[in-house]
């Protein structure tokens, strides 16, 4: 690549068209340290971006490791949901929650009975 003379603003020569030490010429050194730096900004983003993935894993491992059991704390969930099935205290549940859905739909109905009956505040 063949570089003119130019001059900056000052009047001293901005590109020489001599190739410095290593070979090449300052643009293409200046072309070649900007991707050094991308590289370099490139690798280190990765890097933080993998251990910031490790650390967050590492910490939602600590209340899985809390549990000493053997079969540990998942296993425990998975046998009390299963006991829950089979001994009739989920159908209890759910009936009870069936209750208190049917409870409040009863409430709102008869707050808006209540609200629609009232018409204009009273004094």
């Amino acid at each position: 690549m063949a570089l003119d003379f130019d001059r900056n603003h000052s009047g001293s020569k901005a590109l020489t068209g001599i190739p410095d030490v290593a070979g090449a010429y300052p643009a293409e050194m200046a072309l070649f340290q900007g991707i050094q730096v991308m590289i370099k900004s490139i690798v280190l983003g990765s890097a933080f971006f993998v251990g910031l993935n490790v650390g967050v894993g590492l910490i939602s491992l600590q209340s899985a490791s809390a549990c000493n059991r053997t079969a540990g704390c998942a296993m425990d969930t998975l046998l009390e949901d299963y006991t829950m099935m089979h001994n009739g205290k989920m159908n209890d549940a759910m009936a009870a929650g069936k209750d208190n859905i049917d409870a409040f739909r009863r409430l709102q109905e008869a707050e808006r009975a209540r609200a629609a009956g009232a018409g204009a505040p009273r004094r």
